[in-house]
């Protein structure tokens, strides 16, 4: 549907200055191919005979004389191209209409325009009784004949608008014609008179292949009409200057047999309007669909009556051209002044042989009631002049002065002759003759007086009951402007209300799911609650019988001592986050970093990355006590703060390494020899980075930039990472894990399990767990292997 709507946009308004008037042969076609779209676009009338099926429905052999009188034909158009026949569906069912628009037999449908400039209306019927070549013509004077009219806005219109003054006329041989008419319009008060300027575009030869009938293409007629702006017609201060965009085809339907002028004549036609002036858009296409059709009524009306008044025209102008001088042209077009043969010709004749006086008898394009005495005298006048120049009439001696030469004085003729008798009677004649010329030319001039009166009494009342009616309209559209704000601001409040429920419910229904999310987390809660506090119950049971027995030996003396003084941070702290109340009275309470860091610092990064010595040594101590006794440290296990210490150790680890690969001394860092570490609820990055490293670094001779290129590479340390969809410090953990470790296979493994700020608690959670340890130790590459009394350092 989207090409229909192209070829629209073709009858948008255009400057002339962008009509390329040197190259008419590219610009016509291709509007009139648009055109061809469109007019094949509009569906035929409903409930008709299919063409192949059809014969003429009407009857009789006379021409119509006036739209009442033509047929409604039944007769459809054969299919067209389906590309055609496709955009049909755009237009959907036709407008209803009134009863009396109902009985033309005209379909009027409407369809929205894509580009804000309004609604598109069709109209499209099937006629016989008026011939394609008579209806040809008419479509081709409506303007033309309108120009020949002087008077107020619109005047001499056949279907409301009227030409003032045509501004451009070019011809394309084979193509078509382009016009430019100045145009106005005189509306119902209190509205301005409008004026539109369109640029008009004919031709009979702009169908293509796709509208053919029976194997050919079929006579037809195209008009568009585009509005245009036009150096010679600028804005007149009194009007409104409006716009409309139309295209009007009348198409022949041939029916094989008979006379070719009574086969049926289809007409379609699209149009759009903006009349300009602030009209609300509704209200212009609230009367479209009947003001279409009643216009069309009023054209076929004009154009079935139209050929009548040309034979009569031609009648008269035979009739007179015997008795005048002018020779008669049987060829020769008749102007709207001339379709009264009878009547011009008195008017010139009255010009020619009156003199100055009958110059007050020059024909004007007037309506008085005076105008049939004026012509009953003109017509006295006219037999005057025949009787005077008869053949037949008495010889007369042209050297004797007679008054019709301009001579008053008496003939001097012999009283006792025949031609003396002769000439008196032709002077009483002729007397008389001059006197009803008198007497009409002082009647005419009283009846022009009278009129004159009549006509300003008129216009006073005119313009009385213009004003009248314009208080009236404006009134009326004062309180239909009134009535739709009411309406405007009484949908505004309905939809407010409306707006509010939804809102009120959306809110209740919002805090029922928080209440119910909340009800469920406190259920899970309350469940880890309790097994929590088994577990507590169950390591402070196995704890007691633990310590009992290695409180009897002299070796678990030991081991306990050491347990007490080592293994825990050493920096005093509060109770961190899910501490309490689980562990309460089980301080004192430790961290591993000597101060605080603000939020602000740990979401930049700008906190220190640097661990204590006391950490360090801490670590260094239980590692090397360990190993000492027969263990092996393999591994390290971090929550919340100590992450932070477990990825700077994992960090030594990595670095003691590769200072080992290039020959330097790293027994400094013996102790950072671990296999994998695992970070639960991980804390904000930096790592803490063990101060011996960048001091092995330093003595290994390397610059500053190495230095700062190794520290920066991420941990390939294997590392297991669990990390609490509700816990509150999530995102920390999330940032220490994207910027400080390689996360793949064999690398880093992250797991997002449902818990808060704690340890694993689910039995498959911690399975999940040793699994992974075990296929870490277990993989065999030689660096460490898994033995009993094996251990992992616990941050």
């Amino acid at each position: 549907m989207s090409e229909l709507h192209e070829a629209l946009a073709c009858l948008r308004p255009k400057e002339f200055s962008d009509v390329p008037t040197d190259n008419l042969q590219a610009f016509l076609p291709d509007i009139l191919a648009k055109a061809e779209i469109i007019a094949n676009s509009v569906p035929p009338p409903p409930n008709g005979t299919p063409y192949e099926s059809s014969q003429r429905t009407r009857t009789e052999q006379q021409p119509a004389t006036s739209s009442k009188d033509l047929t409604i034909s039944q007769v459809r158009r054969p299919p067209l191209v389906p590309e055609h026949e496709e955009l049909q569906k755009s237009w959907g069912k036709p407008v209803k209409l009134g009863n009396n628009e109902a009985a033309t037999g005209m379909s009027v449908f409407k369809m929205a325009g894509k580009d804000r400039h309004g609604a598109w209306f069709s109209r499209s019927s099937v006629h016989e009784g008026l011939g394609f070549e008579k209806w040809k013509r008419a479509m081709k004077r409506e303007f033309p004949e309108s120009l020949e009219v002087q008077g107020g806005p619109g005047e001499g219109n056949i279907r409301g608008i009227g030409g003032d003054q045509r501004l451009e006329d070019m011809t394309v041989d084979g193509v078509g014609q382009l016009q430019v008419y100045q145009l106005s319009a005189q509306f119902p008060g209190p509205t301005s008179p409008r004026e539109f300027i369109t640029l008009l575009i004919t031709s009979d030869t702009c169908l293509t292949n796709a509208s053919k009938v029976a194997g050919s293409i079929p006579r037809h007629f195209m008009v568009v009409s585009i509005p245009c702006s036009h150096p010679d017609a600028p804005p007149r201060s009194n009007m409104v200057r409006g716009f409309y965009e139309s295209i009007e085809m009348i198409r022949e339907i041939p029916m094989g047999d008979g006379d070719a002028e009574t086969n049926p004549v289809e007409w379609i036609m699209v149009t759009r309007s903006d009349p300009g002036g602030g009209i609300p858009r509704f209200m212009v296409e609230r009367n479209v669909p009947s003001s279409i059709v009643q216009d069309a009524v009023k054209f076929l009306d004009w154009a079935c009556a139209k050929e009548d008044e040309v034979e009569a025209g031609a009648t008269a102008g035979k009739d007179d051209s015997a008795e005048t001088s002018r020779a008669h042209d049987p060829e020769r077009t008749f102007s709207p002044t001339e379709t009264n043969g009878m009547g011009a010709g008195v008017g010139t004749s009255i010009v020619d042989r009156t003199g100055e006086a009958g110059s007050q008898y020059s024909l004007r394009r007037t309506r008085s009631d005076s105008s049939s005495s004026t012509s009953s005298s003109a017509e006295s006048f006219a037999s005057a002049e025949q009787f005077t120049t008869a053949r037949d009439g008495l010889p007369i001696d042209r050297e004797i002065p007679t008054p019709s030469t301009s001579s008053q004085q008496s003939l001097p003729l012999t009283e006792d002759t025949h031609h003396h008798k002769g000439l008196q009677k032709i002077e009483e004649k002729k007397d008389q003759l001059k006197a009803k010329l008198e007497e009409a030319r002082a009647k005419h001039e009283s009846g022009l007086q009278a009129e004159s009166q009549k006509t300003d009494k008129e216009m006073q009342k005119a313009n009385e009951k213009h004003e009248r009616e314009k208080k009236k309209q404006q009134e009326k559209y004062e309180k239909e402007m009134r009535k739709l704000e009411e309406r405007r601001e009484k949908e505004t409040r309905k939809l407010l209300l409306r707006q509010q429920k939804e809102a009120d419910k959306n809110q209740l229904a919002k805090a029922q799911r928080e209440r119910d999310e909340y009800k469920q987390r406190m259920d899970i809660l309350e469940q880890e609650n309790k097994l929590l506090k088994e577990q507590i119950g169950d390591l402070q049971h196995e704890n007691t019988a633990l310590v009992s027995r290695l409180g009897k030996t002299e070796e678990g003396v030991k081991i306990l001592r050491a347990i007490k003084e080592g293994d825990k941070a050493p920096f005093p702290s509060q109770p961190g986050p899910g501490i309490l109340p689980f562990f309460e009275g089980c301080g004192p309470f430790k961290r591993w970093m000597r101060s605080t860091v603000t939020i602000s610092d740990m979401k930049t990064g700008n906190s220190t990355s640097d661990m204590s010595p006391e950490v360090e040594d801490l670590v260094r101590t239980t590692v090397e006590r360990i190993n000492s006794t027969g263990g092996k440290v393999v591994g390290l296990i971090g929550f919340s703060q100590g992450t932070k210490v477990v990825a700077g150790l994992l960090k030594g680890c990595e670095m003691r390494r590769a200072l080992a690969e290039k020959g330097v001394d790293v027994s400094a860092l013996e102790y950072l020899d671990f296999a994998f570490g695992l970070s639960v609820c991980g804390a904000y990055p930096p790592p803490l980075i063990p101060p011996s490293v960048p001091a092995a670094l330093e003595a290994a001779g390397m610059g500053e930039e190495e230095r700062k290129e190794l520290l920066a590479k991420k941990i390939g340390v294997p590392a297991f990472h669990v990390q609490g969809l509700q816990d509150e410090w999530n995102w920390a953990g999330q940032a220490l894990i994207d910027g400080w470790y390689e996360v793949g296979e064999g690398k880093s493994v992250v797991r997002h399990w449902e818990q808060g700020h704690f340890y694993p608690v689910k039995p498959e959670e911690s399975q999940d767990i040793g699994e992974w340890m075990l296929g870490v130790l277990g993989r065999g590459d030689g660096r460490v292997g898994v033995r009993r009394g094996d251990e992992g350092l616990e941050m």
